[in-house]
């Protein structure tokens, strides 16, 4: 169980990487190079996988999207569920009502915190500066 929680959290320090340097090859190497260090016997295993998720990381990169999307919708679906019943809602609204509602609040809550990001950022640019 650890092996699997230590692959898939060096496979999201590996996206990320991806992402910051810019290059598919130059995270994989320096990953490789830290994996060499930390788990000698299973590197060349875990080095096989990364690349060839690294070779898709766009389709990937899409599916891991749209199964946010749906994962966060079933949340926040369930959430208006749960308030639905807390406060005794006697005529909850149908299915594809109560679904655009799941994903107007999931788009307002992305953008709240996409501000709070922003804004955070600026505030710690301001006094970096001021």
């Amino acid at each position: 169980m650890r092996q699997v929680v230590s692959y898939r959290f060096s496979l999201l320090i590996g996206s990320a990487l991806g992402y910051v340097l810019g290059g598919s090859s130059r995270p994989l190497e320096t990953l490789q190079t830290v994996l060499q260090q930390l788990l000698p016997t299973t590197d060349k295993i875990f080095a096989q996988n990364l690349s060839v998720v690294l070779k898709n990381q766009r389709l990937l990169g899409l599916l891991g999207f749209v199964l946010l999307f749906l994962a966060s919708s079933v949340t926040f679906g369930s959430i208006r569920i749960a308030l639905n019943i807390i406060f005794h809602v006697q005529k909850p609204p149908g299915f594809l009502k109560g679904k655009a509602k799941d994903y107007l609040v999931m788009l307002v809550a992305t953008g709240l915190l996409i501000l709070m990001i922003a804004l955070a950022s600026l505030l710690a640019l301001a006094k970096r500066f001021g």
